[in-house]
């Protein structure tokens, strides 16, 4: 009996269990609603009331905790992180947010363009002291979704 096992029955169970694991299985794709919208995107920060232009990265991701808000993020230009609000044409956005970061307080409007993989995002940081006494701060992005080529 153990001849038989040995011989034919391992045999067979183990070319099943191949033949089993090779064959493919369908999943159903899920796109979350912050996947057109979420990447790295390389701007053009502008700020029109100090007369500063600079190219920068931004992160545009999904947060853990609802599938219609973003967590936007400059980590070298302003170090700015803020939580938005997504609506379904791609637009986001927020009044009196809350920079985790620094505490300032920020509005951001902005959009995400799939079909040219581009973003707008308009900053209005509030009452921020840089130097110059405490002021509203105006920035304006426009750029394209980073490629990995620059």
């Amino acid at each position: 009996m153990k001849k038989l096992i040995r011989q034919y029955i391992i045999p067979v169970l183990v070319t099943a269990v191949l033949f089993w694991s090779c064959t493919e299985t369908e999943f159903d794709k899920v796109l979350l609603p912050s996947t057109e919208v979420a990447g790295e995107y390389v701007v053009t920060i502008e700020l029109p009331a100090l007369d500063i232009t600079d190219v920068q990265h931004i992160k545009v991701f999904n947060t853990s905790s609802s599938f219609d808000s973003l967590w936007i993020e400059d980590p070298d230009f302003f170090e700015t992180q803020v939580k938005v609000k997504l609506n379904s044409d791609n637009t986001f956005g927020i009044t009196n947010g809350v920079d985790i970061f620094s505490g300032i307080s920020v509005d951001i409007t902005g959009k995400v363009f799939p079909e040219k993989d581009s973003i707008h995002i308009e900053w209005l940081y509030k009452d921020v002291d840089i130097g110059l006494g405490e002021d509203d701060y105006q920035v304006i992005a426009n750029g394209v979704l980073y490629d990995g080529l620059d």
